[in-house]
């Protein structure tokens, strides 16, 4: 249902898109069907409209495999990232939820099926660079293990510690701070 949808707001985007290479001769590789969010436009409420659920509980991460499937699956000529993304600093919902219901680990295994890494979380400020190291070893050990790229994009929040808000950073979303 949701590949179909897709498709079909997709397609006149690819006609437009094939029209503009007839005319001028340019490349086309296709569409990056990753769904674009910021605020209220929330891939978190997504998974929690499918699970019924708050993000982070169970069912998190079959329902994270169903939109990523669907996404994947999306019948038009695809390019890009084409994944699932769960950035909690620029998602409301998955801001709401980060620590209380899920924490770092519990982002990296969505990666196993989503594809997201550690994108746009926000960690301690006091968290050295042994701890970064092993972090990011995590994320490429499963990047490397699932042959496709992970995101390591890392917010240090200076002062803070895990399960403490820094408030508003700047346009993103106000997130506790993950454990590391």
């Amino acid at each position: 249902m949701l590949r179909d949808a897709y498709t079909r707001e997709l397609r006149p985007v690819e006609r437009a898109a094939r029209d503009v290479v007839e005319q001028t001769g340019w490349h086309y590789s296709g569409i990056d069907t990753t769904p674009a969010l910021w605020g209220e436009v929330s891939i978190g409420a997504a998974v929690e409209a499918l699970i019924g659920a708050p993000f982070g509980t169970a069912g998190t991460l079959a329902a994270c495999r169903a939109l990523t499937k669907a996404i994947r699956a999306v019948d038009v000529a695809s390019t890009g990232y084409r994944g699932l993304f769960l950035p909690p600093l620029e998602d409301k919902v998955l801001a709401s939820r980060a620590y209380d219901y899920y924490g770092l680990n519990d982002l990296l295994f969505c990666s196993a099926v989503c594809g997201t890494g550690l994108d746009a979380v926000a960690i301690p400020g006091d968290t050295d660079l042994s701890q970064l190291r092993r972090i990011l070893t995590d994320v490429a050990t499963l990047s490397t293990h699932l042959r496709k790229p992970l995101t390591g994009r890392l917010i240090p929040v200076p002062g803070k510690q895990a399960g403490e808000s820094p408030g508003a950073l700047g346009s993103l979303y106000p997130m506790k701070v993950l454990r590391v």
